[in-house]
């Protein structure tokens, strides 16, 4: 089970990278100016501030376990959403969405990555974790 929680932090890593990295793709598509790409990312920080303060209802409504898998969801139809419309309102709103789901899915997944981690490996599941983010294989592009 530990290593389903590492890969869903994995994809999380890489489901979260396109808002700051396609945002400005994204921004020309639509035919707007440089600053939507700074809106769009401004909305999925907005959108993650937002999963925090629904992170504790939904937590005691639906558990922990529901919560990882529906923030890679919510993740995954915000990208969707905004990579096929032609609406700049409509794409704000999808890393909205997404910025929730990534609140949701990134604190329910390493919640649950430190409960099920055995002492010993406690402080090193973060590493871990973090690690199979997109971030090591971004940097080694530049």
């Amino acid at each position: 089970m530990l290593l389903v929680l590492l890969l869903g932090i994995a994809a999380v890593g890489v489901g979260v990278d396109p808002a700051v990295t396609l945002a400005p793709a994204l921004a020309e598509q639509l035919g707007a100016e440089a600053a939507l790409a700074g809106w769009m990312a401004s909305c999925f920080g907005i959108g993650a501030g937002v999963g925090f303060l629904l992170f504790g209802p939904l937590h005691r409504a639906v558990g922990i376990e529901c919560l990882g898998s529906g923030g890679l969801l919510l993740i995954a139809g915000g990208l969707v959403l905004a990579g096929g419309t032609d609406n700049a309102p409509l794409t704000l709103i999808a890393f909205g969405v997404s910025g929730i789901g990534m609140t949701l899915a990134f604190t329910s997944i390493t919640t649950q990555i430190q409960n099920r981690s055995p002492d010993e490996l406690r402080g090193r599941s973060w590493p871990c974790g973090s690690s199979a983010s997109s971030e090591p294989v971004r940097s080694q592009q530049d």
